[in-house]
């Protein structure tokens, strides 16, 4: 019983029922973890990017390419045009989510307890795909396509599917009269997701509740630039240009091969926003002006989503 307990979470078998019985075949870009399990299930009709035999089918170079690949939205999307991969079957988390985001073209077709399949032809889930790459997209006219996302995940998904938390955190969100009494009656925060609670936390700061849109952001556990970016847009509205610039001193020492190219813009567009209620620092000027350049020098010149926090995916420089 403990084996069995375990082995329902390792492999992908949920997922793999899914695709044969919707004949989903083509070329997978995979998690090296199941590439055996893939080829011994799905094989000959499909094809896999990598497997366990590296040193045996694979040289040690393919691999390092493989790990390589997860820092760099830009290399991944070439990888996947030289190989003309059609789906991408790996280990369902927010930043590998955000990177088949950044790379545009895929949408969110399946997920089961750990792992999603993202496909180009007709995904299933593209609007709680985009969402939970880019909650700061959401708008009221969403909330009857995502029911209808929401009752195909009971169709296709197993009970224990990991969307499962999201997506009714957002259609509960979606029906709600007024977003006061949403979080009056969703639930504990302590059993938020972080997916969860950014939705939350640009909900508050659309609705001008700035100071509860900064302290949801801080409860965020595994934050990203931009949580630290919107926090200080919230207190930019919230008059506290000081409590601003703290939040931004934060993040200047993050190194620039962890931001995401939209990161630059909303960087950029924090600091000009922020030099109308203050005077910059020569440190703020200085960092203003060098992802200014950044950007210039990478032949970027406008911001996707022009300039707001809702961006458009495979915004990145070939």
């Amino acid at each position: 019983m403990d084996e069995n307990r375990r082995t329902i979470y390792r492999y992908p078998q949920p997922l793999l029922n899914y695709m044969i019985d919707q004949r989903k075949i083509g070329r997978i870009f995979n998690d090296y973890g199941v590439g055996g399990y893939l080829i011994y299930h799905l094989s000959p009709n499909t094809q896999i990017y990598i497997d366990g035999r590296t040193g045996i089918l694979y040289p040690p170079e393919h691999l390092q390419r493989y790990k390589a690949l997860f820092h760099s939205a830009s290399e991944l999307k070439s990888e996947i045009k030289k190989y003309d991969v059609d789906q991408i079957m790996l280990l369902y988390d927010q930043s590998i989510h955000d990177l088949v985001y950044q790379v545009g073209d895929f949408g969110l077709d399946f997920v089961g307890p750990r792992f999603a399949l993202y496909t180009r032809e007709s995904p299933n889930f593209p609007l709680l795909f985009k969402l939970m790459a880019q909650p700061a997209c959401w708008r009221p006219e969403m909330a009857e396509a995502l029911k209808r996302e929401r009752h195909k995940m009971d169709e296709l998904l197993p009970y224990n599917s990991a969307l499962y938390p999201f997506a009714d955190f957002v259609v509960a969100y979606s029906n709600a009269e007024h977003w006061e009494a949403f979080f009056d009656v969703v639930g504990k925060k302590a059993i938020w997701t972080d997916q969860m609670r950014r939705f939350a936390a640009y909900r508050a700061l659309e609705a001008g509740d700035n100071d509860r849109a900064r302290i949801i952001f801080s409860e965020i556990t595994v934050r990203k630039p931009r949580d630290n970016y919107a926090s200080a847009m919230a207190m930019i509205a919230d008059r506290n240009p000081q409590e601003a610039s703290r939040i931004l001193a934060t993040t200047a020492s993050i190194e620039e091969s962890e931001l995401e190219y939209s990161d630059f813009y909303l960087r950029i567009l924090v600091y000009e926003t922020l030099a109308y209620q203050k005077e910059l620092t020569s440190a703020e000027l200085e960092l203003w002006q060098h992802y200014k350049e950044r950007l210039v020098n990478k032949g970027l010149t406008r911001a996707p989503g022009e300039g707001s926090f809702c961006q458009t995916p495979g915004m990145i420089p070939n």
